[in-house]
């Protein structure tokens, strides 16, 4: 295994995540939270968190939900080629 090939990823926060997902903020807390009774499809501590517990802290993501979700649209977007 060689060590220079190794892809690094690295969380990102919420505002990246919505530039680059070209989603809204109130998407990825849909996503986060639930809403009208359907559960969150991200998991807390896997796919997303808090820096702190405030309620104004800033959320991450991880860098790995977010580059499958990257690579998840590029084959989305050949489908509809």
């Amino acid at each position: 295994m060689d060590l220079f090939e190794q892809k690094t990823t690295t969380d990102y926060i919420e505002s990246e995540v919505v530039e680059l997902l070209g989603v809204t903020v109130q998407t990825l807390r849909n996503w986060r939270r639930g809403y009208k009774g359907c559960p969150p499809r991200l998991t807390k501590g896997e796919d997303w968190y808090k820096a702190t517990e405030n309620r104004t802290a800033p959320v991450f993501y991880s860098g790995k939900w977010v580059e499958g979700m990257i690579e998840l649209n590029k084959l989305k977007k050949e489908l509809l080629k």
